[in-house]
């Protein structure tokens, strides 16, 4: 018997059927969000699109753990997750930095310049660490794209990023890597 495993698609959407509405759902802002600390150290980072008032998109790069790396010894492919959520911010977020947007932005807007700059093709170490330093690599350039507009809250997310959560002791980045 011949099995042939499934294509790496590494852009999910949840729910998959709602992909179309997602992408034209207006941003209002953005947050750098710090969740609970991990056992191995840091928080897990990512970036929450405020939809409305009671509603946003998370865009969260996590490693796949199954899909092995080509570039990072060890390491595995990062599926960007883009879901839709009935709530503003996850329960366990331990540090959240509010991102002022330009005006007339939908989700389309900045998942787009994810796959046009390859930001979606990443890949985390063996202990499935490097959203902070994607996170990060994404604040630059979404700034420098121009759809943030105040660099001092990029700057405050940049300097949060290094801090792990709730303890405020500093925590160097873990540089991942990009591939494709």
């Amino acid at each position: 018997m011949n099995f042939t495993a499934p294509i790496f698609q590494p852009i999910q959407f949840v729910p998959a059927s709602k992909k179309p509405e997602i992408l034209e759902l207006p941003v209002l802002h953005i947050s750098a969000v710090a969740h609970a600390r991990l056992e191995s150290g840091g928080n897990h980072w990512t970036f929450y699109m405020t939809v409305s008032s009671t509603e946003s998109i998370q865009v969260d790069m996590t490693p796949s753990y199954t899909v092995p790396s080509t570039i990072t010894s060890g390491g595995s492919k990062g599926n960007l997750v883009v879901s839709q959520l009935t709530y503003k911010f996850s329960p366990d977020s331990t540090k959240i930095v509010r991102l002022d947007v330009r005006d007339g932005l939908t989700v389309k807007h900045f998942v787009e310049l994810l796959e046009s700059e390859k930001r979606h093709l990443f890949e985390f170490n063996e202990l499935g660490q490097g959203c902070r330093f994607w996170v990060d690599d994404q604040l630059t350039l979404f700034s420098e794209k121009g759809l943030l507009t105040n660099q001092n809250q990029v700057e405050e997310a940049r300097a949060s990023i290094l801090t792990q959560y709730p303890d405020e002791k500093q925590y160097p980045l873990v540089v991942g890597s990009y591939y494709g």
